[in-house]
């Protein structure tokens, strides 16, 4: 049977509050793509969209501009991850939406996809892991991933150079956010979605922005519930209020040949220039990067402000984001693509296995080994290496905090590894598929009579928690809510378990051994 697909000048146009838009038909689902919800001048707040007439809306708008990927990533995400080329400009305040209605009264829970890459890299296009056309279609959900100012056009503070030219430029790209939140609560009815249901995810840097807009009061209530993926870490230690730019961007425009008074240029310059003069700033102040364990401000990351109130460890978690309801998880080797570290584990001796894993756990190596069997029982010792804490430890705390304010908070591990030099253990951002039902089109992520169940159970618990959010459904065991007293974990793996505390022996113990920043590889 053909897969019908419809593109005219008829069908389908939906009205929105920028103008008319014409998307295309694919096997039952609408697609509306690179639709702009804001537009704003370098260094200015976004302003919303508009156009005359009706817009075609076939192709995915551009992510925004940042610095190159290095050549250890493009090399392993394109396997991993499915990454694929995608273009790049400061015209980048645009989003993407599937969806199976365009009935103002279908009322379908709307998903909002918010990409990762930290603060400073990737975007809504550059992965096919992050499609939404499977999700939408296997769930009834309207599914929007958004593209917004990330780096140093999104993230860098001009502000001590020009405070009302500049207020809040270390936080655009949470603007941006916002602007395009604004943008769903206004028009996702028009695509058959519900406004009063929006639920946001995101991995690594996109589970970062949540919280970030949990912190930020001109995103309340724009979003109901939250699946953060990877993003509460020991590492993201983020700058205090006092900080400011003024360093970084002095040094920058040094590097152009330029003095204090010729800030404003920097709107106007090339932006490879501009790049290329913040990155020779930056390699010069990275060794201040972190000093006696606190961050200092280099740009590319929210500043706290009068706009963003800091990080939720640091200053507290406001009262409007304090009930929000969550599922929080990492994977269980979250620095799995190091993958020349460990290849094709199963041929390793005894022997050697245990002078490896000696070599960092020196005389508690027995001990650990005993926690981790009782942990993650049936996993090869090496995976131990990749273990990750820096995210877990940090999750758990998360964790605890939302139980604190009474806020339902659902906590996962992904164990699952892929078929890659004889087994390489869960790692950063794995999971992404399995949740957003895009298996088939991952080859590293075949596994026969394993890949398909679990996606199901991923993708359904993405679906239930959207739809009511509760994660429980039918495809998984009951899985609790995460409390001190009964600190559940689902671990999604080739047999998924619930577990109780089931790693806490083995998390305190890895902290002692081998505290994050000293890991050896």
């Amino acid at each position: 049977m053909a897969n019908l697909f419809y593109c005219g000048n008829d069908a389908p146009v939906v009205k929105t509050t920028g103008g008319r838009l014409r998307g295309y038909t694919y096997r039952g689902i609408h697609h509306f793509l690179g639709v702009p919800y804001g537009t704003a001048k370098r260094f200015s707040h976004p302003q919303p969209a508009r156009w005359t007439g009706t817009k075609d809306a076939f192709v995915r708008g551009d992510g925004c501009l940042t610095t190159a990927m290095g050549k250890a990533r493009r090399d392993y995400v394109p396997l991993l991850q499915g990454t694929v080329p995608s273009t790049e400009s400061e015209d980048c305040l645009n989003l993407n939406i599937w969806t199976p209605s365009i009935d103002k009264r279908a009322k379908l829970p709307v998903v909002v996809w918010i990409p990762g890459g930290g603060f400073h890299a990737g975007n809504a296009n550059d992965t096919v892991a992050t499609d939404g056309f499977n999700i939408s279609s296997y769930g009834d959900v309207v599914f929007v991933s958004v593209n917004h100012r990330i780096a140093i056009l999104g993230f860098l503070d001009l502000s001590p150079f020009d405070e009302d030219r500049y207020r809040n430029t270390a936080n655009l790209g949470l603007e941006d956010l916002v602007a395009a939140l604004k943008w769903i609560r206004d028009n996702i009815a028009s695509f058959g979605g519900d406004p009063s249901n929006v639920t946001i995810i995101g991995h690594s840097g996109g589970g970062c922005k949540q919280w970030a807009l949990m912190q930020t009061p001109a995103a309340d209530g724009l979003f109901h519930k939250c699946v953060m993926e990877s993003a509460v870490s020991s590492n993201m230690v983020f700058p205090k209020k006092e900080h400011n730019g003024y360093n970084i961007v002095h040094k920058t425009l040094e590097k152009l040949g330029l003095n204090d008074s010729d800030v404003h240029q920097l709107e106007t310059v090339d932006y490879r220039k501009l790049l290329e003069g913040y990155m020779a700033a930056y390699s010069e102040d990275s060794a201040a990067y972190m000093k006696d364990g606190e961050y200092r401000y280099v740009g590319r990351t929210v500043l706290p402000n009068e706009y963003f109130c800091g990080y939720p460890f640091d200053y507290g978690l406001r009262p409007e984001a304090q009930k929000i309801p969550c599922i929080v998880g990492s994977a269980l080797g979250e620095s799995g693509w190091h993958w020349d570290i460990i290849q094709n584990k199963s041929r390793w001796s005894d022997v050697e296995r245990m002078e490896r894993l000696h070599s960092i756990y020196g005389d508690q190596t027995s001990k650990i080994l005993s926690c981790w069997t009782k942990a993650y029982p049936g996993k090869d010792p090496l995976d131990l290496i990749y273990f990750e804490t820096m995210f877990r430890t940090q999750i758990v705390r998360w964790c605890e905090m939302k139980e604190e304010f009474g806020a339902p908070c659902w906590n996962y591990v992904f164990a699952l590894e892929s078929p890659i030099f004889g087994g390489l253990p869960a790692h950063h951002g794995s999971e992404i598929p399995f949740l957003l039902h895009n298996v088939e089109r991952m080859p590293a992520a075949q596994i026969p009579d394993v890949s398909e169940r679990v996606e199901k159970e991923l993708s359904n618990v993405l679906i239930s928690f959207a739809r009511t959010g509760d994660p429980n459904n039918s495809s998984i065991a009951d899985w609790p809510r995460w409390t001190k007293g009964s600190p559940a974990t689902m671990i999604f793996d080739t047999d998924t378990r619930l577990g109780i505390g089931h790693d806490k022996d083995l998390l305190e113990l890895h902290n002692k051994i081998v505290p994050w920043r000293r890991f050896p590889i």
